[in-house]
């Protein structure tokens, strides 16, 4: 598979070659782990995830810019998110610099923010935005900021007709926090080191509303609701 992958990666190089100078200034990895049910209890490799289902849990990275997949690991259906990531995302990193990106950023949710791994990150110039939970002391400084401290978040406008609607019950529950407020308190990452990320940045999770979210504002509430338990973690060298 690794020579494989080599040759893939090699004619990538040359299909990026030809792109235009802009094509380099910026490469986006995103990363995710998805899970591929199958009714073969014995396949090789198949496996019971946390829903109960024989499955594999592939782990995908992808460059946002062109939507291509820059690699695919397979992995047995009980396999955590984050395994594997960090050496896959040390692999794409290599391939899209040595392609000539003049930077990178990682993209991927909680799964992904592996703190033991950020700091080497920052120190080779890598951007990331990951998920975070919202542990307690990060949600209270978010809820202790001043209002002034908040500045509006826009969203781009969803379009109509062929993109899927929202259900009424999940646009009534999100209509009030349109527009949200978003602000960048200081935070401390678990297993790095923390405060000497100045620019490291810490921003409220905030769902995704409807057409009219640029207009409006509603006030911020951090960690109100049990399935707000997700911060996101951007970092900027």
């Amino acid at each position: 598979m690794a020579e494989l992958q080599a040759a893939i990666n090699e004619s990538r190089l040359r299909v990026w070659a030809r792109q235009p100078e802009a094509f380099f200034a910026k490469a986006t990895i995103d990363f995710d782990g998805t899970y591929v049910a199958t009714d073969g209890e014995r396949r090789e490799g198949v496996d019971i995830n946390y829903k109960g289902e024989w499955s594999y849990h592939p782990l995908v990275a992808s460059l946002a810019n062109t939507r291509e997949p820059l690699e695919i690991e397979n992995r047995r259906g009980n396999r955590p998110s984050h395994e594997g990531a960090a050496e896959m995302a040390d692999r794409t990193i290599a391939l899209v610099r040595k392609a000539g990106f003049r930077s990178v950023l990682l993209r991927g949710d909680t799964a992904f923010s592996q703190s033991q791994h950020l700091d080497r990150w920052h120190e080779d110039g890598v951007e990331f935005i990951f998920g975070y939970a919202a542990n307690t002391p990060l949600v209270m400084q978010a809820a202790n900021l001043p209002n002034a401290s908040w500045t509006p978040l826009k969203r781009k406008k969803r379009g109509s007709g062929s993109e899927l609607q929202r259900s009424p019950s999940r646009e009534s529950s999100q209509s009030h926090r349109r527009g949200a407020r978003i602000q960048e308190p200081p935070a401390r990452a678990r297993r790095c080191r923390g405060d000497a990320l100045p620019t490291k940045r810490v921003l409220s999770r905030v769902p995704d509303g409807g057409p009219e979210e640029d207009d409006r504002s509603a006030t911020r509430a951090v960690g109100a609701r049990a399935r707000d338990g997700v911060l996101l973690l951007h970092h900027e060298p």
